[in-house]
């Protein structure tokens, strides 16, 4: 079996999540997609975010209708701030039998040369990338990349935060599953 595993605050999660994960399902890249809720990322330190027990039961919660499409929590119970690397080889000590794949956005792929171990990644591992609103997708990219047609969602964590604070409908941005719990935890 094939994982893609894509890693995020889901501070909250949101429809771009969703079809992301979707779109890398719909070309047969991966047979399973697992949100992997990172506690700490290293470079958002200071940002604030619900805890992460909470935005990993949205996750859950919000994936309960996408069978293909699991919330995975391996971060939660490892050292604090989480590196992609570490986190592999977690998870291929629990799963020796799944092949996993690094599924990540234009922005994070810029800047992929910053990661911890990031040589030993590619080396190790499928990357997948897509494209996302305002960051370009860098002309030289590791050898093992598949570049996606992802759809450009203009969904971002910190607008369905701001507009919930402001009293403003989110319906149009996140599953309908966890909209009413997301406006409670945020307000």
């Amino acid at each position: 079996m094939r994982v893609g595993l894509f890693f995020g605050s889901f501070n909250p999660i949101h429809n771009g999540h969703i079809r992301i994960a979707r779109s890398v399902l719909e070309r047969a890249i991966c047979d399973e997609v697992w949100l992997v809720v990172s506690p700490q990322n290293p470079f958002k330190a200071g940002v604030d975010m619900l805890s992460e027990r909470e935005r990993f039961s949205l996750v859950e919660q919000a994936l309960l209708t996408e069978p293909q499409i699991k919330a995975c929590d391996v971060e939660l119970d490892m050292p604090k701030p989480s590196y992609t690397i570490d986190t592999l080889n977690e998870l291929e000590r629990m799963y020796p039998n799944v092949e996993f794949a690094i599924i990540m956005g234009g922005d994070n792929m810029a800047k992929f040369d910053k990661w911890k171990a990031y040589k030993e990644l590619a080396a190790r591992f499928q990357l997948i990338a897509y494209p996302r609103p305002g960051a370009e997708i860098p002309d030289f990219m590791p050898q093992n990349t598949i570049l996606i047609e992802a759809p450009l969602m203009e969904i971002s964590s910190t607008e369905i935060r701001a507009r919930v604070i402001e009293g403003r409908s989110i319906s149009d941005m996140v599953p309908l599953s966890v909209e009413e719990q997301i406006k409670n935890l945020y307000k």
